[in-house]
Protein backbone atom coordinates (compact mmCIF):
# COMPACT_ATOMS: atom_id res chain seq x y z
CA UNK A 1 0.00 0.00 0.00
CA UNK A 2 1.40 3.46 -0.90
CA UNK A 3 2.52 5.38 2.17
CA UNK A 4 0.26 8.32 1.35
CA UNK A 5 -2.71 5.95 1.50
CA UNK A 6 -1.54 4.75 4.92
CA UNK A 7 -1.61 8.32 6.22
CA UNK A 8 -5.01 9.04 4.71
CA UNK A 9 -6.55 5.89 6.22
CA UNK A 10 -5.30 6.90 9.66
CA UNK A 11 -6.65 10.45 9.26
CA UNK A 12 -9.97 9.10 8.02
CA UNK A 13 -10.31 7.00 11.19
CA UNK A 14 -9.84 10.08 13.37
CA UNK A 15 -12.39 11.97 11.25
CA UNK A 16 -14.98 9.21 11.51
CA UNK A 17 -14.50 8.20 15.15
CA UNK A 18 -13.75 11.56 16.76
CA UNK A 19 -16.54 11.22 19.34
CA UNK A 20 -15.23 7.83 20.42
CA UNK A 21 -11.69 9.21 20.70
CA UNK A 22 -12.82 12.19 22.78
CA UNK A 23 -14.75 9.98 25.22
CA UNK A 24 -11.78 7.67 25.70
CA UNK A 25 -9.21 10.45 26.02
CA UNK A 26 -11.26 12.45 28.53
CA UNK A 27 -11.16 9.47 30.90
CA UNK A 28 -7.41 8.91 30.61
CA UNK A 29 -6.20 11.26 33.37
CA UNK A 30 -3.53 8.89 34.74
CA UNK A 31 -1.66 8.75 31.46
CA UNK A 32 -1.87 12.53 31.15
CA UNK A 33 -0.08 12.94 34.47
CA UNK A 34 2.54 10.38 33.47
CA UNK A 35 3.32 12.31 30.27
CA UNK A 36 3.53 15.80 31.66
CA UNK A 37 7.16 15.87 32.93
CA UNK A 38 8.27 15.38 29.32
CA UNK A 39 6.31 18.45 28.27
CA UNK A 40 7.62 20.49 31.19
CA UNK A 41 11.21 19.71 30.17
CA UNK A 42 10.41 21.37 26.84
CA UNK A 43 8.60 24.39 28.26
CA UNK A 44 11.43 25.15 30.70
CA UNK A 45 13.70 25.83 27.71
CA UNK A 46 11.38 28.46 26.21
CA UNK A 47 11.11 32.15 26.93
CA UNK A 48 7.79 33.33 28.40
CA UNK A 49 5.08 34.02 25.83
CA UNK A 50 6.83 31.99 23.11
CA UNK A 51 4.47 30.94 20.33
CA UNK A 52 4.39 27.16 19.91
CA UNK A 53 3.09 25.50 16.75
CA UNK A 54 1.39 22.27 17.70
CA UNK A 55 1.16 19.46 15.15
CA UNK A 56 -1.80 17.19 15.80
CA UNK A 57 -3.64 19.07 18.52
CA UNK A 58 -6.67 16.73 18.60
CA UNK A 59 -8.98 18.29 21.22
CA UNK A 60 -6.24 20.70 22.31
CA UNK A 61 -5.79 19.55 25.89
CA UNK A 62 -1.99 19.88 25.80
CA UNK A 63 -2.32 23.27 24.12
CA UNK A 64 -4.63 24.51 26.85
CA UNK A 65 -2.22 23.53 29.62
CA UNK A 66 0.69 25.17 27.78
CA UNK A 67 -1.38 28.34 27.45
CA UNK A 68 -2.14 28.23 31.17
CA UNK A 69 1.63 28.18 31.69
CA UNK A 70 1.94 31.45 29.75
CA UNK A 71 2.70 30.30 26.21
CA UNK A 72 0.84 31.01 22.98
CA UNK A 73 -0.16 27.94 20.98
CA UNK A 74 -1.18 27.68 17.33
CA UNK A 75 -3.31 24.55 17.19
CA UNK A 76 -3.42 22.36 14.09
CA UNK A 77 -4.48 18.91 12.99
CA UNK A 78 -4.56 16.84 9.82
CA UNK A 79 -8.07 15.69 10.75
CA UNK A 80 -10.80 18.00 9.52
CA UNK A 81 -13.05 16.80 12.34
CA UNK A 82 -10.59 17.88 15.01
CA UNK A 83 -10.04 21.27 13.36
CA UNK A 84 -13.80 21.82 13.31
CA UNK A 85 -14.03 20.73 16.95
CA UNK A 86 -11.32 23.17 18.01
CA UNK A 87 -12.81 26.09 16.08
CA UNK A 88 -16.25 25.30 17.51
CA UNK A 89 -14.79 25.48 21.02
CA UNK A 90 -13.31 28.94 20.59
CA UNK A 91 -9.84 28.26 19.22
CA UNK A 92 -8.24 29.17 15.92
CA UNK A 93 -6.98 25.93 14.43
CA UNK A 94 -5.35 25.19 11.08
CA UNK A 95 -5.80 22.03 9.04
CA UNK A 96 -2.20 20.94 8.65
CA UNK A 97 -0.58 17.69 7.54
CA UNK A 98 3.17 17.66 8.18
CA UNK A 99 3.63 15.23 5.28
CA UNK A 100 1.97 17.42 2.65
CA UNK A 101 1.84 21.02 3.90
CA UNK A 102 4.56 23.62 4.40
CA UNK A 103 4.16 26.40 6.93
CA UNK A 104 4.23 29.97 5.66
CA UNK A 105 6.39 31.11 8.57
CA UNK A 106 9.01 29.74 10.92
CA UNK A 107 8.43 29.15 14.62
CA UNK A 108 10.61 29.25 17.70
CA UNK A 109 9.06 26.03 18.96
CA UNK A 110 7.09 23.09 17.52
CA UNK A 111 5.32 20.40 19.54
CA UNK A 112 3.86 17.06 18.42
CA UNK A 113 2.41 14.55 20.89
CA UNK A 114 1.79 11.03 19.56
CA UNK A 115 1.67 12.14 15.92
CA UNK A 116 4.86 10.97 14.23
CA UNK A 117 4.29 7.44 15.52
CA UNK A 118 1.69 7.04 12.75
CA UNK A 119 4.35 7.28 10.01
CA UNK A 120 6.46 4.59 8.31
CA UNK A 121 10.20 5.28 8.36
CA UNK A 122 10.47 7.33 5.16
CA UNK A 123 7.49 9.48 6.13
CA UNK A 124 8.93 10.00 9.60
CA UNK A 125 12.13 11.27 8.02
CA UNK A 126 10.13 13.53 5.74
CA UNK A 127 8.28 14.94 8.74
CA UNK A 128 11.57 15.67 10.51
CA UNK A 129 12.84 17.55 7.45
CA UNK A 130 9.65 19.61 7.34
CA UNK A 131 9.85 20.44 11.05
CA UNK A 132 13.53 21.39 10.68
CA UNK A 133 12.65 23.75 7.83
CA UNK A 134 9.75 25.22 9.82
CA UNK A 135 11.88 26.17 12.82
CA UNK A 136 13.77 29.39 13.32
CA UNK A 137 17.55 29.11 13.89
CA UNK A 138 18.16 27.22 17.15
CA UNK A 139 14.42 26.50 17.36
CA UNK A 140 13.14 23.70 19.58
CA UNK A 141 11.14 20.62 18.69
CA UNK A 142 9.43 18.44 21.31
CA UNK A 143 7.64 15.24 20.34
CA UNK A 144 6.56 11.94 21.84
CA UNK A 145 6.70 8.41 20.47
CA UNK A 146 5.51 4.98 21.57
CA UNK A 147 8.36 2.68 22.63
CA UNK A 148 8.55 -0.91 21.42
CA UNK A 149 9.07 -2.95 18.26
CA UNK A 150 5.58 -3.02 16.75
CA UNK A 151 4.83 -1.77 13.23
CA UNK A 152 1.49 -2.15 11.49
CA UNK A 153 -2.25 -1.53 11.77
CA UNK A 154 -4.13 -1.36 15.06
CA UNK A 155 -7.77 -0.94 15.99
CA UNK A 156 -7.20 -1.10 19.75
CA UNK A 157 -8.38 2.10 21.42
CA UNK A 158 -10.39 3.29 18.42
CA UNK A 159 -12.76 1.49 16.06
CA UNK A 160 -11.03 2.72 12.91
CA UNK A 161 -7.74 1.40 11.57
CA UNK A 162 -4.63 3.40 12.44
CA UNK A 163 -1.04 2.74 11.41
CA UNK A 164 1.63 2.73 14.14
CA UNK A 165 5.41 2.43 14.19
CA UNK A 166 7.00 2.08 17.62
CA UNK A 167 10.59 3.13 18.27
CA UNK A 168 13.51 2.92 20.66
CA UNK A 169 15.44 5.91 22.03
CA UNK A 170 18.72 5.01 20.32
CA UNK A 171 17.19 4.91 16.83
CA UNK A 172 15.23 8.13 17.42
CA UNK A 173 18.42 9.86 18.52
CA UNK A 174 20.22 8.79 15.34
CA UNK A 175 17.34 9.95 13.14
CA UNK A 176 17.17 13.36 14.82
CA UNK A 177 20.91 13.88 14.52
CA UNK A 178 20.82 12.91 10.85
CA UNK A 179 18.03 15.44 10.30
CA UNK A 180 20.08 18.29 11.80
CA UNK A 181 18.97 18.30 15.44
CA UNK A 182 20.82 18.19 18.75
CA UNK A 183 19.09 16.29 21.56
CA UNK A 184 18.55 18.47 24.63
CA UNK A 185 16.58 16.15 26.88
CA UNK A 186 14.83 12.80 26.89
CA UNK A 187 12.06 11.67 29.22
CA UNK A 188 10.74 8.10 29.36
CA UNK A 189 7.49 7.46 31.22
CA UNK A 190 7.65 5.29 34.33
CA UNK A 191 6.07 2.35 32.52
CA UNK A 192 8.55 2.71 29.62
CA UNK A 193 5.69 3.04 27.14
CA UNK A 194 6.39 6.54 25.81
CA UNK A 195 9.38 8.80 25.26
CA UNK A 196 9.34 12.59 25.05
CA UNK A 197 12.34 14.15 23.32
CA UNK A 198 13.28 17.81 22.99
CA UNK A 199 15.75 18.67 20.24
CA UNK A 200 17.26 21.89 18.92
CA UNK A 201 17.79 22.83 15.31
CA UNK A 202 21.54 22.69 14.89
CA UNK A 203 21.92 24.33 11.48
Amino acid sequence: MPHQDINQITIASYNKYIDEYIRKDSQDTDRREAYWPGVENFLKLLDPNTEIFEIGSAMGRHASVMEEAGFRVQRSDASKSFVEYLNKHGHTAKQYDVLSTELSEQYRAIYAHAVLLHFPLLEFRKALRTVHKSLKPKGLFCFSMKLGDFEGWREKGLSGRRYFRYWNVEDLTKELQSAGFNILNTFVTADSSFVFMTAQKSQ
